[in-house]
Parts: C-alpha cells; structure tokens; sequence
C-alpha cells in the first residue's frame, strides 16, 4: 500500500530510553497532515480486503483474537478511530505522540 507516514513506529525518538516495546516518538505536524490524507483516503474495505486471521494466528500477531467472530469489526472500530485521531490532529495543526506499552 505504501503508507507514507509510519504511525506505529514512524516519528522521531524524543529519548533513548525504552517506554515499554519501544521509545516514544513524535510524528511532526507535516508528517500528521500527510498521514491524516492519507488514511482518510484508505477506505477500511480496502484494507479489509487483506484481512488474513489464519495467517495473523499462525504470526502470533497481537492481540490474539484472529478466530473470533468480531474480529474484523473491531480491526474496523480501531481504523476509524485512527482516522479520526490525524484528522482532528492535522486540521488544528498538532504533532502526535507514539508510544506502545
């Protein structure tokens, strides 16, 4: 798809300490309005399009939840929010932090 942004792990560090898997990191107001165009052209469908929950099983890939019924719904509720979280971000012009723990 080629995702011009990196919102998991994109940004700039701001310590070099680990905060749970991995430093915080900021992703800059030109890197939030480029991923916020981005995402809110990427209909869910689209991605959904790639949804695999044997192979997401088999990789052991968090949460572990592949094989239940709602799965992709909740995929879905998550990319909404996302969307909406750069789209809020982008048009008052604020950077985002990262940071998974």
């Amino acid at each position: 798809m080629g995702a011009p942004v990196d919102v998991i792990s994109g940004g700039e560090p701001i310590t070099d300490e680990e905060w749970g898997y991995d430093a915080p990191r900021l992703l800059t107001v030109d890197e939030v309005s480029t991923a916020s165009r981005f995402l809110e052209a990427t209909p869910f469908a689209l991605l959904a399009s790639h949804y695999d929950p044997a192979a997401f099983t088999s990789a052991s890939v968090y949460p572990n939840i592949w094989d239940e019924d709602d799965a992709l719904s909740y995929l879905e509720a998550y990319y909404v929010d996302l969307v909406r979280l750069f789209n809020v971000a982008a048009t008052d012009q604020e950077p985002i932090l990262v940071w998974m723990s």
